[in-house]
């Protein structure tokens, strides 16, 4: 997962737990946290970040073509 927090802050790692008012971040590096829900603006996979980087470049390509008139 992929966690922005309200101050732009961005962590990854794995959700571990998560009850009403925060989640447990295990992180690939560093220590794990816990993260009160408060802070958090979005969270996403990590998967959707390399999926929307695929696309846009695709979309440049297509996009680079020009369209008869």
């Amino acid at each position: 997962m992929v966690v922005i927090l309200n101050d732009d802050e961005e962590l990854r790692g794995r959700i571990e737990w998560y009850d009403k008012g925060a989640i447990k971040l295990n992180r690939h590096q560093g220590p794990n946290l816990l993260i009160q829900k408060q802070v958090i603006r979005y969270m996403f996979k990590e998967e959707e970040l390399r999926r929307g980087r695929s696309r846009r470049s695709a979309d440049n390509g297509d996009n680079d073509r020009e369209t008869p008139s």
